[in-house]
């Protein structure tokens, strides 16, 4: 693996690790049709393409320790917090009512808060050109901090739960006991 600063040095151990958190509202832009039953046409509600406001919220860690060229060893360790905001556009299928794949596409806005230390020789010429966040890619060099993500995701439908999907309100007849009281003497 290549050192990310252009440096001649080279990496012997990379450990990332840490946490991110995607969260929005996904706006379908239509269905597309299905199943025909009858003449009439039916779409799968989840089927279809959507447009997405994501926040992400990551916090994570990277160690680098890597050898240079006169056998000196160095570690560069880097805190990672941040959050952002996304516009994402996207594709879902339904295959057997029940397995979802998809594909989506986004860019946004990053806010990224880093922390820097150094462990064994300095490096004089230090500049950081990672730009991988593992929920997103983050360009914040730049004079906007633009993110952009991309993915591919696979899921399954569970059935809903008897308690959730039940009905609140009883549509059935009142008995002629339940209308007895203190005004039928």
């Amino acid at each position: 693996m290549r050192c990310p600063w252009g440096l001649t040095d080279k990496i012997v151990n990379y450990h990332p690790k840490g946490i991110f958190i995607r969260t929005g509202p996904k706006f379908l832009l239509g269905s597309s049709s299905d199943i025909e039953i009858e003449g009439a046409r039916y779409a799968h509600p989840l089927k279809g393409r959507y447009f997405k406001v994501e926040t992400i919220l990551s916090s994570f860690s990277t160690n680098y320790t890597y050898a240079g060229n006169s056998n000196t060893i160095s570690e560069v360790h880097n805190d990672y917090l941040s959050i952002t905001l996304d516009l994402v556009y996207g594709r879902q299928f339904i295959f057997g009512n029940s397995i979802t794949v998809g594909w989506y596409i986004g860019m946004g806005y990053s806010l990224e808060d880093k922390v820097t230390t150094f462990k064994g020789s300095p490096i004089t010429n230090f500049e950081d050109y990672d730009v991988r966040r593992y929920s997103h890619t983050y360009f914040g060099d730049v004079l906007i901090p633009l993110a952009i993500t991309s993915g591919f995701n696979i899921g399954y439908i569970f059935k809903t739960p008897y308690w959730l999907s039940k009905p609140r309100v009883s549509n059935r007849e009142p008995s002629r006991h339940s209308m007895k009281g203190d005004y039928t003497r």
